[in-house]
């Protein structure tokens, strides 16, 4: 089963990629994906292809989907040797830069899929004059604040939306709203803050002392830093894929994991005298 069962015995489903069969879902149910990113815009766009008659709505939290920066100056920002720039840079400049490069990865969407997707909205307008009738819809400015078990349908789940769009203010009513679905596709991204809950119990350790709010840091060679003298120097904790913050955008995607697994095997054991000692060769 797709569904997965949180506390309180919520159901919804946190996707990356997803293939649902077609005995799963009935061509009638009403489904909702949350998320304006690329993964987001991908199932919004399938499930549509894929069962036309279903009453499908994206809920975004901005105005619009937008297009992501494929242009190549920007996208320089992904190639292996600018995360050592990256790291040296203060951080504040490093922030306003993450902030600025965002457009590349977060909440954006490959152009060719936004004119297709506008493309088959236009021609709904056109075949629909009820917006009711819409078998696909964006809902903007709304936030999906909680998901509760539906009342009487057991088979449903109740979404509470935060809806903070015009229409909405347009006729006096702010804020909550509720809509039952048969199916949540969750795709709103990740916090990778999995080591926090893994090291919790080492907080101890933390240069300085432990303290509330405090998060752990790393070296360049992403080595989690201790405070000196309580670790021993043989020993040490590496930590990938969530150290955005300081070593770049670049952190969470496959365009510099060779280059750092080979970083860690440096760290972690020495650098090789030479290749041929490298590849086990003798002179």
């Amino acid at each position: 089963m797709l569904l997965s069962l949180l506390e309180g015995g919520l159901t919804y489903l946190k996707i990356s990629i997803i293939l649902i069969r077609e005995s799963f879902i009935p061509l009638t149910y009403k489904i909702a994906v949350v998320g304006a990113g690329q993964s987001a815009a991908e199932i919004f766009h399938n499930l549509h292809s894929r069962y036309p008659n279903a009453k499908t709505s994206l809920i975004i939290k901005g105005a619009a989907l937008r297009p992501s920066d494929d242009s190549p100056f920007v996208n320089e920002i992904f190639d292996p040797d600018r995360v050592d720039d990256v790291f040296h840079q203060s951080s504040e400049v490093r922030s306003a830069a993450l902030e600025l490069d965002r457009g590349t990865n977060y909440g954006v969407v490959r152009l060719e899929l936004l004119e297709q997707i506008h493309e088959d909205l236009y021609t709904q307008r056109i075949k629909y004059r009820i917006e009711d009738q819409w078998p696909r819809r964006i809902l903007n400015h709304r936030t999906v604040t909680n998901i509760t078990d539906t009342p009487d349908s057991p088979n449903t789940v109740r979404l509470h939306i935060d809806n903070q769009s015009g229409q909405h203010r347009k006729h006096g009513t702010v804020g909550q709203e509720s809509m039952d679905v048969d199916l949540v596709l969750v795709a709103a991204g990740y916090i990778r803050d999995t080591h926090e809950a893994i090291l919790r119990g080492a907080r101890g350790l933390m240069p300085g002392g432990d303290a509330e709010g405090k998060k752990w840091t790393v070296g360049r060679d992403y080595k989690v830093q201790f405070e000196e003298g309580k670790v021993s120097s043989d020993a040490g904790i590496w930590l990938q894929g969530c150290n955005e913050s300081t070593h770049g955008l670049s952190d969470t995607l496959l365009s510099v994991s060779a280059t750092r697994s080979g970083e860690l095997v440096q760290s972690m054991f020495g650098k090789a005298e030479d290749d041929a000692d490298m590849l086990g060769s003798s002179s």
